[in-house]
């Protein structure tokens, strides 16, 4: 209210505009730099489609699915100990810890859905195989001999 109106092609309002401008550019690039810290964890993003792939094939290995599990455990550690909790520049503040737990966390979610198939098939597929073969492994030695043949 108080002000004098100004232009928009006034030379101060220009020359500030593309100081701005440029500020922007610098600090945006290198803002675009500190996405490269995270090259290395872009993988566990495209995860989810490869381990429903992965547990849908049989027969089941049990080598296989733990070293699934190994490496998102080393995944995990990984980042828990070598990532930044922020990343400060200039103008930003890039809070990493957020990243981090979202990382680890479907990491996390990625070793639940292999336990529980692991679970899902040691308890309704090899449980019921097994304990048919202890019943009849019980049965042939409960059955007493005839004569001394």
């Amino acid at each position: 209210m108080h002000l004098w109106d100004v232009q928009i092609d006034d030379e101060l309002v220009m020359k500030a505009k593309t100081q701005i401008s440029e500020t922007l550019s610098e600090n945006l690039e290198v803002i675009q730099l500190a996405l490269n810290v995270y090259n290395d964890y872009l993988f566990i993003l495209k995860e989810r489609e490869r381990i429903d792939a992965f547990l849908k094939r049989e027969p089941f290995e049990r080598e296989a699915f733990q070293a699934e599990i190994d490496k998102y455990k080393a995944t995990i550690t990984k980042i828990r100990e070598e990532m930044p909790f922020e990343i400060r520049t200039n103008m930003f503040l890039i809070i990493c810890s957020d990243i981090n737990d979202t990382l680890c966390e479907d990491c996390e979610e990625l070793m639940k859905l292999i336990l529980d198939r692991v679970g899902d098939h040691v308890f309704h597929q090899m449980a019921p195989k097994i304990s048919a073969e202890v019943k009849q492994i019980k049965e042939d030695l409960a059955q007493k001999a005839g004569d001394s043949k």
